[in-house]
């Protein structure tokens, strides 16, 4: 029986979809694979006990991504992490602009090995008190730096302060939850309360 003219025409076999990845699946998958370009940290760091880190990394179409990575070097690690995907240079520059604008100029470069080693130090010190990174790190902003390995250059930082984790409470609570987890981590007597500003290093403290 000779098949009806008016079948129904068959699809082409072979065609490509083209599957375009989510910014998080990219960086995931890529993050590491492209260019690293700079870093950046607000000067002081160190004394303030919090750093302000912007990672970029740049596509080969001249575009960029960064991670940024909030860090208590006292006490509780990466507090906060975000990342904005393939920036073009305008959207680049408006950016760099906006974070030197936030410490009113008093931003540095940094190299990849010291951007690494505040982040990684600081989470491996939280750790140890029992505290984890901010969970966009854990999910995607990690995959912005290289795996923490001997391959990285082991730059010393101290952590801490005086020998001890140190808390900035935005509001003096008994029940604050990181106050209690010290508590229980390290005792009453090991750690440092950071009350109010004062006093001639501009911190008073409450041991």
């Amino acid at each position: 029986m000779a098949r009806s003219k008016n079948r129904k025409k068959k699809k082409k076999s072979g065609s490509a979809k083209v599957v375009q990845m989510s910014p998080e699946k990219y960086i995931v998958s890529k993050g590491r694979q492209l260019e690293f370009d700079t870093a950046y940290v607000n000067e002081g760091w160190q004394e303030m006990g919090m750093a302000q880190i912007w990672l970029v990394r740049k596509h080969t179409n001249g575009n960029r991504t960064m991670g940024m990575y909030l860090v208590d070097t006292y006490c509780l690690g990466v507090k906060d992490s975000f990342y904005k995907f393939n920036l073009p240079p305008y959207e680049y520059d408006e950016m760099i602009e906006m974070f030197y604008d936030q410490f009113e100029g008093e931003v540095e470069e940094i190299s990849y090995e010291l951007a690494h080693n505040i982040i990684y130090g600081a989470i491996e010190y939280a750790e140890d008190l029992e505290f984890s990174p901010h969970k966009i790190f854990d999910k995607v902003t990690q995959y912005l730096l290289l795996e923490d390995d001997d391959n990285v250059e082991l730059i010393d930082i101290e952590f801490g302060l005086n020998g001890k984790p140190a808390y900035i409470p935005r509001y003096m609570d008994v029940n604050d939850p990181v106050i209690q987890q010290l508590k229980r981590v390290v005792g009453s007597e090991g750690y440092t309360l950071i009350t109010q500003l004062g006093g001639e290093d501009g911190l008073w403290y409450d041991e």
